[in-house]
């Protein structure tokens, strides 16, 4: 096989809509509850604040997320009725990903990197058939930083202990790709399986489709 890029030494996957499928319209729905809101206009009020980063960076507790997130989509929602919609969001493991996984622990050290929380990690055990696979899961609210900082992707291959120039880092969002290419680290945007596949077969020997 040709291959077009230096080969790399480890691959690392971002977790959420790379690896497992996120369904966000299931949290505001179930926000909604509570107090007779419309789903829409919950989701329609949320962004990421600052609030948001603390918590997924670890240094902010989820009752203190549930205050602000209440303060910002005009919810009066309990911690229980909170992670009740917030852990809903998990929707099954991505198709194709565990045989690409697979095909790839024949030439490569798997790690994932997720900027998540303490909530979700709770729930990373039910999808243990594919997180197996995994020597380190690394999620951000334990690495104290969060994706795309530099910082971040610099400390989880420290940890690794390899050079970034041997890795290949994937994700959905190409705001993460810039910031891996930045730390020095080899990237792609993840779109699906079989995009996966081929551009990993551009850096390892693994059967591009």
């Amino acid at each position: 096989m040709d291959l077009h890029n230096p080969r790399v030494d480890v691959v690392l996957f971002d977790v959420g809509n790379v690896l497992i499928q996120l369904n966000y319209d299931r949290i505001f729905e179930l926000w909604a509850q509570p107090g007779a809101h419309d789903p829409k206009a919950l989701r329609a009020k949320f962004k990421l604040t600052e609030s948001f980063y603390d918590y997924e960076r670890g240094t902010l507790s989820t009752a203190a997320y549930t205050q602000s997130l209440n303060t910002l989509i005009g919810t009066d929602l309990n911690v229980d009725e909170f992670r009740r919609g917030w852990n809903a969001i998990f929707d099954g493991e991505i198709p194709g990903m565990s045989r690409l996984l697979d095909d790839i622990a024949n030439h490569a050290r798997l790690f994932a990197f997720s900027n998540t929380n303490v909530d979700h990690v709770a729930h990373f055990p039910d999808y243990d058939d594919i997180l197996h696979r995994f020597e380190t899961v690394y999620v951000s609210n334990d690495v104290g930083e969060r994706k795309p900082d530099v910082a971040a992707y610099r400390k989880v291959v420290n940890d690794i202990g390899v050079d970034p120039g041997r890795v290949l880092f994937l994700d959905d969002l190409q705001d993460n790709v810039r910031g891996a290419i930045d730390a020095g680290l080899h990237a792609v945007q993840f779109v699906d399986a079989v995009r996966a596949r081929l551009d990993v077969s551009r850096y390892l020997a693994i059967p591009s489709e």
